[in-house]
């Protein structure tokens, strides 16, 4: 809705997309497990794009 101001403010670039995901769903199944994920250092931004916590 306001990506191009949102990136103008955060610095973001313009090849990156920005996209948010609110899982909606009920898990009844029993093979759940924790997914592969990168560390959240190396996936995180503080106040601008590049800026790392």
């Amino acid at each position: 809705m306001y990506e191009k101001e949102a990136a103008e403010i955060l610095g973001i670039p313009d090849h990156v997309t920005q996209a948010a995901l609110l899982p909606v769903a009920y898990f009844t199944g029993d093979t759940f497990k924790p997914a592969v994920r990168l560390p959240a250092r190396d996936v995180t931004h503080l106040n601008q794009w590049g800026t790392r916590p």
